[in-house]
Order: structure tokens, then C-alpha cells, then sequence
């Protein structure tokens, strides 16, 4: 029996160790009320200073562990008191303040904020928060994003900064951990390389060469050649006009103006001058406009440049110009393909055999049937504030007493950094989606 009531009262104070929080309080020996303070040497200065202006401490001499003799004195007195000693017992996470004279919860995060948290570093997308909490303190992220990289041939997002400490204390959630910056890999048969100063990843073998056309299609493309013949000359018009310049010399303009079967014209002007002296000088200069001859010019410069002809999904694409960047053409030409394609063969009944409906979306909402009417007044009502309370306080009973925890002075805090804590979250945010606009556009 007795050693179980020994195993009892050493799990309670056990328990009581983790409970509370000791801090040794010094006070003055037969002062009331009683007021505490952090050492023997705060002692005799507060009895210095009680004592006159003109008072100091003149010594504070150990007697035992838990008691000091102080004394103090002026020009032509002196005083000599005790200091002793208690424990303050304050619960977890207290301390004890000697301005109010009171256990308050200990601010572990106010000297924190402005520092950082984490290394600057990189952060998934898929984990990222703007708000974190670590070590009990709440953490904000400050940085840059988001930023692309290839990874294993996909695309993914990442944050670039830190997080620093916000000040303030949390008991819930987790900070993301910054990571250095991810090395941009292809998947399998594929290699990596750089368009425009863009990172990429091209397959090994090379761009696909684009299918042949099929027989229906060279066909039709035959038909349309056939019908193109050579423009000819239907029309041609000559004018003359000549010009004396007054200094002896005088200017023959002659204009041809040709007209072709396809619409087009072809116009070349001649000048000649005649000089004084007889000789002459000719110049000669042609141009063209409208139909083939146009279309020809066209054609000659995309060859050029290069060109992607879109004829729709149905027939393969063709391009000129750089050979990679036609690759990278035709795969986005096929995305989209794949991308309509997919969605084309989807129809309604599809959606109803695979959801089980039989009724069709027109009849669903048809207005004669009662049972269909949305109510949008119940549907966007908006729910009524919730009020909320503090919870109440802790009463502990043990052989040294009743203690009481109050939840007040935590309350307290977070309904006056409330405010706070939404406008900065407020900020944060815009901040990111104006960094991501500058980094977009």
C-alpha cells in the first residue's frame, strides 16, 4: 500500500512539473502588499528609490539561498532590510510579469518577427501557403512567382523566397519547406535543349514527319491545280506625257498598263529626259498588284520567312521555314486536334448512359415540371454570423492548492490582432497576383 501511494504521489508531481512553469520571485521581508521582483539587487533598488531621491543601494550581502540582506543609505542615514525568495509557479507557457504583478503567456515570437524562417529557396505549387507556423509562431511568405520548370517532361510550378516570422503565435498548421531550385529534366526518350532561351524537350528521333495525304485528298489537290492556268494578257493601255523643264530639257513619261485574265495588272513606267544637248537618259521601273502575280510574291517571301498553313484537323498542316520550329508547330497542331477531337465525340447520350439519366437537359429544366424549380432565394441565403465566447477558465486542484488557467488574455490577442492578420493576408496576396502579372505580361 505504501509504495503505491508513493507511485501516486510521484506521478502527480510529475504532473504538476509539466504543468506549471517555476520563476523564483524576490520580495521585500514585512512589506503588504507584497510586490515581487526579478532579484535581490531589484529589491534594494525599488527600497532605494521608495526611500528618497537622494537614497541608494549601498549593498545586497547572501545570508541563505533564499535570503539577502539589503541595505540602503543617503548622505546621513541608512536602512537595512531582508530580501526573500518564492516560487512563482506560473502554468506552461507562462511567465511571470513584475510590471503586472500576474503570470501572462510567454511571447516567444514577438523577438522573432522580420526574421527568416526558412532558406530561400524554391517552393511546389502544390504545397504552397502564404501563411505558415513554425516552432508555435506564425511565418509569411515574401517572394517571387510562380516560375516553370520541366521535370521529367511536365510542366510544373514553383514559389521563389522565404519564409520570415510574422510576430505572432499559432498552434495549428505547418510551414513549407524551401528546396533549391529543381534541375529541368525530360522524361524518357526525350532530350533537352533551349528555343528563344526557353528550355524544351524534343524526342530523340526527331520531329515526326507529317502523314501523307491520302488518295482522296491528293485528288482534290490535282483538281484545284488543274484549274489554275496561267494568267494571260486580256487588256493593255499606253500614255505618253512630256514635260519641258524650262533649262533647255525636257521629260517623256510613257505608262503600260497591263491587265491579266486573273485580275491582277502590271504597270511599268518609262522616263526619259532629253538634255540640251540631244542625249538622253531612260529610266524604267515596273510593279504588280492583285491576283497570282501577287499571290506569287506572297509565296516567295513566306518561303522566306517561313510559314504554317492550318487547314483544320482533317488535313495534315504544312510548313516552310526552320525545321524545328515546324516540329514544334505540328505538336501543337496535334494538342489541339486531340483536344477537339476528344471533346467532338462526347454527346449527351454518352453523359446519360454513363450518369444514368433519362431525361435530356432541355426536358430536366422544362418549367412544367414542379419538381425542377431551383430555388435561388433558399439556394444563395446567406448564412447568419455565429457568435463566439472564450472558453472558460481551468481549475486545477492539487496538495499546494487550487490553480486557475484563465483562456482571457489568449481571447484577448486574437481578437486585437484579428484585424491585423486579415489585412496583411489581404496584401500578401495581391502582391503575388501582381508579381505573377509581371512575370506573365
Amino acid at each position: 500500500m505504501a509504495m503505491m501511494t508513493r507511485i501516486l504521489l510521484l506521478a502527480v508531481m510529475a504532473c504538476i512539473s509539466t504543468v506549471v512553469h517555476s520563476q523564483t520571485l524576490w520580495s521585500r521581508q514585512g512589506v503588504t502588499p507584497v510586490v515581487y521582483f526579478a532579484s535581490p539587487q531589484a529589491v534594494c533598488d525599488a527600497y532605494a528609490a521608495e526611500s528618497g531621491p537622494d537614497w541608494s543601494c549601498e549593498y545586497v550581502q547572501l545570508i541563505t539561498v533564499d535570503n539577502y540582506k539589503i541595505k540602503i543609505s543617503n548622505t546621513s542615514n541608512y536602512s537595512i532590510s531582508y530580501a526573500t525568495s518564492i516560487e512563482s509557479n506560473c502554468p506552461s507557457a507562462y511567465v511571470y510579469d513584475f510590471t503586472q504583478q500576474s503570470c501572462v503567456p510567454e511571447d516567444l515570437c514577438s523577438d522573432k518577427a522580420g526574421q527568416p524562417s526558412s532558406d530561400y529557396g524554391h517552393v511546389p505549387l502544390s504545397e504552397f501557403t502564404p501563411l505558415g507556423c513554425k516552432d508555435g509562431c506564425t511565418t509569411a511568405f515574401q517572394g517571387i512567382g510562380p516560375s516553370w520548370f520541366i521535370e521529367n517532361g511536365k510542366l510544373t510550378g514553383y514559389m521563389e523566397g522565404e519564409y520570415t516570422y510574422f510576430g505572432d503565435t499559432c498552434t495549428v498548421g505547418t510551414q513549407p519547406s524551401t528546396g533549391p531550385a529543381p534541375v529541368e529534366s525530360c522524361g524518357p526518350d526525350q532530350t533537352g535543349g533551349t528555343i528563344n532561351g526557353n528550355f524544351v524537350c524534343l524526342d530523340q528521333n526527331g520531329p515526326t514527319e507529317p502523314d501523307p495525304p491520302t488518295q482522296e485528298e491528293q485528288d482534290k489537290e490535282d483538281e484545284i491545280l488543274q484549274q489554275q492556268e496561267p494568267p494571260r494578257i486580256t487588256q493593255t493601255d499606253r500614255s505618253e506625257n512630256t514635260v519641258d523643264n524650262g533649262d533647255g530639257t525636257t521629260t517623256t513619261t510613257e505608262t503600260i498598263t497591263e491587265t491579266f485574265s486573273d485580275g491582277s495588272t502590271r504597270t511599268t513606267t518609262n522616263t526619259t529626259t532629253t538634255n540640251a544637248d540631244g542625249s538622253t537618259t531612260t529610266t524604267s521601273g515596273t510593279s504588280t498588284t492583285g491576283g497570282d502575280a501577287e499571290r506569287q510574291e506572297q509565296k516567295e517571301e513566306e518561303e522566306e520567312n517561313g510559314n504554317f498553313t492550318d487547314s483544320g484537323c482533317q488535313v495534315a498542316p504544312r510548313c516552310t521555314g526552320d525545321a524545328l520550329q515546324c516540329a514544334i508547330a505540328r505538336q501543337a497542331w496535334e494538342t489541339k486536334c486531340n483536344l477537339v477531337s476528344d471533346t467532338d465525340e462526347v454527346t449527351e447520350a454518352d453523359v446519360m448512359a454513363q450518369t444514368g439519366q433519362t431525361q435530356t437537359v432541355e426536358d430536366y429544366f422544362d418549367h412544367a415540371n414542379p419538381d425542377n424549380v431551383i430555388d435561388t432565394e433558399q439556394l444563395y441565403n446567406p448564412p447568419t454570423a455565429s457568435t463566439a465566447s472564450c472558453p472558460a477558465d481551468i481549475s486545477v486542484t492539487t496538495r499546494f492548492g487550487n490553480f486557475n488557467f484563465s483562456y482571457q488574455p489568449l481571447c484577448d490577442l486574437g481578437a486585437l490582432v484579428r484585424p491585423l492578420i486579415l489585412a496583411l493576408s489581404v496584401l500578401i496576396v495581391a502582391f503575388m497576383f501582381y508579381y505573377a502579372l509581371l512575370r506573365t505580361f
